[in-house]
């Protein structure tokens, strides 16, 4: 990933690859990952994902997120490439981690910011489906902070499948 407005390239603080239909890609903060082809396991799980929601993504970003150590910052799901009014499915699996939520009116411009206004967590425990539906990005960013290790017992690797229906 590049840093804005510079030519400099950082790594992101986790792995990631992505699954989708042919020709899909998913476009944010400088990066363009396209979809390598479906695999089985993958299929089966884009199905019973939309018997469970009525939804039918065309795209899966998985995240490996390798330790406690490794995370992504603030961000909403925004990009164009996901149409206005964006439903993403985030499936979990392994080790649980917390994922944070605050509204944007918390993040201002220029020190405009509420910081007063509350930040929500939720731990997403393994098997655990989030269903951030519009307007949740519009409205809200979120996060998946570094989690410490709890009493010298190290947090596990955990693999995040983020569904998307790319346009």
């Amino acid at each position: 990933m590049r840093l804005p407005f510079s030519r400099e390239r950082i790594a992101i603080p986790r792995r990631q690859c992505a699954y989708g239909d042919p020709g899909t890609r998913y476009a944010f903060s400088g990066v363009v990952v396209p979809a390598r082809p479906w695999i089985p396991p993958l299929l089966a799980l884009r199905e019973r994902l939309a018997e469970a929601t009525g939804l039918h993504p065309n795209f899966v970003l998985v995240n490996h997120y390798r330790s406690g150590r490794d995370c992504i910052g603030w961000h909403a799901d925004d990009e164009r490439d996901l149409g206005p009014a964006p439903t993403i499915l985030s499936l979990s699996l392994g080790a649980a981690r917390d994922f944070q939520l605050r509204p944007r009116r918390a993040f201002g411009r220029a020190g405009e910011g509420r910081p007063e206004l509350a930040t929500v967590t939720l731990t997403l425990e393994p098997g655990s489906l989030l269903v951030l539906r519009h307007p949740t990005n519009r409205d809200w960013k979120h996060q998946l902070p570094r989690r410490a290790d709890r009493a010298g017992a190290p947090v596990g690797e955990r693999l995040n499948l983020t569904w998307r229906q790319v346009v």
